[in-house]
């Protein structure tokens, strides 16, 4: 049964209507949809987060695979090889994502900087942190994806 089998995936894979993912077989169009399905949520991603690094790995891993782990790491391993995904420290990305500052939250970054490393041992909060810096304390989930950096 096991050479059919075999026989069988070399078949449809030769024919390229089958993609074998660790022991799971989709239709290429399937495959095709999971990449596509992908490359979307992560370039929706870094339009809403843009200082993000990327989508954490494991929450992306339980939305994209419905067909099991084999499933979404041969769509990450594809996905990679194309270049259009980079997996690093725990996330994914476009591989054209990249995370810069512009001029004014460079320096905002680093007033906060010299503000947390005057404070030695105390650390202020981050709106206080914010207020000495002279920005006021909007989004504090902005100030601290720059304490980050």
């Amino acid at each position: 049964m096991n050479a059919v089998l075999a026989a069988v995936e070399l078949q449809a894979q030769e024919e390229r209507s089958v993609v074998a993912a660790e022991g799971v077989f989709l239709t290429t169009e399937d495959f095709d949809r999971l990449c596509r399905s992908l490359l979307g949520e992560l370039a929706a991603h870094h339009k809403r987060e843009p200082l993000s690094r990327g989508y954490p790995a494991k929450p992306c891993a339980r939305k994209y695979c419905p067909y099991g782990a084999g499933s979404f790491r041969a769509v990450i391993t594809r996905l990679e090889n194309d270049g259009a995904v980079v997996f690093g420290k725990g996330y994914h990305s476009r591989g054209e994502h990249r995370v810069d500052l512009s001029e004014k939250d460079t320096q905002l970054r680093d007033r906060l900087q010299q503000v947390y490393e005057e404070s030695a041992l105390e650390a202020p909060s981050v709106e206080e942190a914010m207020t000495r810096a002279g920005v006021a304390c909007r989004n504090e989930h902005m100030a601290e994806r720059f304490c980050s950096y």
